[in-house]
């Protein structure tokens, strides 16, 4: 009898072990799956959250843009006269479809093509446009959305690409260094202002090559005369802050306190080397974008609009 008791309590032992330990194991798993189940919440909420959205695209129209465009200035009949075009690309309308032109001959960016379900692309008038706005204005890419119907980024490209095109077809022969036929010009017009033999002032020493040879003493080939002396090379008008150079020809200082003779040159010099300081008055009045924080980032694209913006004073 005794054996039969003990024997029972063994198996009540083992049962009460073995319960004990399935309990603590489920609720061990229940916890554990809980738990990875809110990590798994929480990190896909947060994956969510973080993604970035992509803005549904806009239907722009931009065939009516084109269409607006085309009627406003370019039609047989344009709404807005001559003067209010000059105004607003800051040009001849000849020009411009002249620079439209070329720039679509020579790249096919500036063509029209179409997309994937055959519908037309921007026009080469609406790159163009959005372009000249910018330049024009010095406007934000998105300021132009409403009335030619391109996006902000795409007007940005645009600017981008038409300065890059107007430098490369027209550089040559307007950003060129000045020829034979150029200085001579130059020199009879100086002449007529009392300074035969010199050139405008250029206030881009460190940078502009046509300096290089002047580290010798050499200035502009050229020949004039002045009280019956021959001269054969001219000089640049310059201001105090240029090196002690042969080629430039500086003002006066305090010509006020000396002869009238002294007063006459320095006042002359003073007048005649402003051209280009004048110039670049012109050039920031005529093209906003120029005188307004910079609409871009890199420096060469900077020096990009910069060159196509001097086109139009060349």
């Amino acid at each position: 009898m005794s054996n039969v008791v003990n024997d029972q309590h063994i198996i009540d032992e083992y049962i009460d072990s073995f319960l004990n330990s399935y309990v603590e194991d489920t609720i061990t798993f229940d916890i554990l799956t809980s738990i990875n189940v809110a990590i798994t919440q929480v990190v896909s909420s947060s994956t969510k959250n973080t993604r970035k959205k992509q803005n549904p695209n806009t239907d722009r129209r931009r065939e009516e843009g084109h269409l607006r465009i085309w009627n406003d200035y370019f039609s047989n009949s344009p709404i807005y006269s001559y003067d209010q075009f000059w105004r607003r690309f800051r040009m001849r309308r000849s020009l411009f479809l002249c620079i439209v032109n070329n720039l679509e001959d020579h790249y096919e960016y500036f063509k029209q093509r179409y997309d994937a379900v055959g519908r037309k692309g921007l026009s080469p008038l609406q790159k163009c446009t959005a372009a000249m706005r910018m330049l024009a204005y010095g406007v934000s890419g998105d300021a132009v959305d409403d009335y030619v119907r391109i996006s902000g980024n795409t007007t940005i490209e645009c600017l981008k690409k038409f300065c890059i095109g107007i430098n490369k077809i027209f550089g040559k022969h307007y950003l060129r260094s000045p020829t034979t036929d150029d200085i001579h010009n130059i020199l009879e017009e100086s002449e007529r202002r009392g300074f035969p033999g010199s050139n405008n002032d250029i206030n881009v020493l460190d940078r502009s090559p046509i300096f290089n040879n002047f580290l010798e003493g050499c200035g502009p080939e050229v020949q004039f005369t002045l009280n019956r002396s021959v001269y054969n090379m001219g000089y640049y008008l310059a201001d105090g802050i240029y090196p002690e150079w042969p080629v430039f020809v500086k003002t006066i200082p305090r010509a006020d306190l000396l002869s009238k003779k002294r007063k006459l040159f320095a006042r002359l010099q003073e007048g005649a080397s402003k051209d280009i300081e004048r110039a670049f008055g012109v050039l920031q009045k005529r093209f906003a974008i120029v005188s307004n924080p910079a609409r871009l980032w890199d420096k060469h694209e900077v020096g990009d609009v910069m060159h196509a913006s001097m086109h139009y004073i060349a």
